[in-house]
């Protein structure tokens, strides 16, 4: 009796399930690198401009809701090259160089989602020097998305193939938190290292403050 073949329903599930899983570490991470942070700026040394009870507040609150829109928005900037990527799957199988031929093709697919989808937030509040976006794949930008996009898709590929294998699944769902924890953390120690330095260069009143260079 031959094994049927996965539908195409199933195969997405399947890739968009190693999406969630991913967004979940990116939660992770996230929040690691703001109690990183924290913890060089608030509690191995003491801030200038907050209080106890504003790093509780942080803690608490600015945290999860952190770690909540850094997963949202992984999942909104890479599910359509995660369902490429799976429909190729489908239709030519468990081969990994059809995933690496595809890779210029899903970095571009997650670089528009991102540059034309995804809202430019810093036009809020702008900067003396600011200077409004300029669309475009560039090869330096190309490059930039090719450094995300290729743990996601050898991450999905390894989740799809140890799924339908049954072959170290707890450890195949572990590896990304893990990651991810280690990355925020250093992450975040290096962003409370900046902020200290920033910190120091600002008048107690927080007036003309300029960052270090």
């Amino acid at each position: 009796m031959t094994e049927q073949a996965p539908t195409l329903a199933s195969v997405l599930r399947r890739h968009f399930g190693a999406l969630c899983i991913m967004a979940g570490a990116t939660a992770v991470g996230t929040a690691f690198c703001a109690l990183a942070s924290l913890t060089v700026t608030d509690v191995l040394h003491v801030a200038v401009f907050r209080t106890k009870s504003d790093t509780l507040d942080i803690v608490i609150y600015m945290t999860p809701l952190l770690s909540m829109l850094g997963a949202l928005t992984f999942i909104w900037i890479m599910w359509p090259a995660q369902m490429l990527q799976g429909f190729l799957s489908w239709r030519y199988g468990q081969r990994w160089y059809v995933i690496a031929l595809a890779t210029p093709a899903l970095v571009a697919l997650t670089f528009s989602v991102y540059d034309y989808l995804t809202p430019d937030l810093s036009v809020i509040n702008p900067a003396d020097d600011w200077e409004p976006y300029r669309h475009g794949l560039t090869v330096e930008r190309f490059l930039r998305i090719l450094v995300f996009q290729l743990p996601v898709s050898i991450y999905t590929a390894l989740y799809v193939f140890k799924l339908s294998t049954g072959g170290y699944r707890r450890l195949t769902l572990a590896t990304p938190f893990f990651v991810a924890a280690v990355l925020g953390g250093i992450g975040g120690y290096y962003l409370g290292q900046g902020q200290l330095k920033l910190d120091a260069n600002c008048a107690p009143t927080m007036e003309n403050c300029q960052p270090s260079h």
